[in-house]
């Protein structure tokens, strides 16, 4: 595999910080944390809340299931108007 030169430029930064430190990850990450707190500005932070994604409901995938199985039978399809009223919902 070839050396990406700007993954090596990550590793040395990386090696020199942590020699820095002496290679003792605590000290190395309270000056992170530190560094995070005076550049809190430039930093990126993940929404708190997960995104909210469409689903589909209990009826539809019933409904869903119906139509293949009446498709697969060569039986006449039902509407979600008449699945809800067969289940008595």
């Amino acid at each position: 595999m070839k050396d990406d030169p700007i993954i090596t430029e990550i590793r040395d930064i990386r090696h020199k910080l942590s020699e820095k430190f002496g290679h003792d990850p605590k000290l190395l990450v309270k000056f992170l944390q530190e560094q995070e707190k005076s550049h809190a500005d430039r930093l990126v932070h993940s929404r708190t809340e997960p995104q909210k994604t469409e689903y589909l409901d209990d009826m539809e995938v019933l409904l869903a299931l119906r139509q293949a199985k009446c498709a697969e039978e060569h039986e006449p399809t039902v509407g979600i108007d008449e699945l809800r009223r067969r289940l008595g919902l």
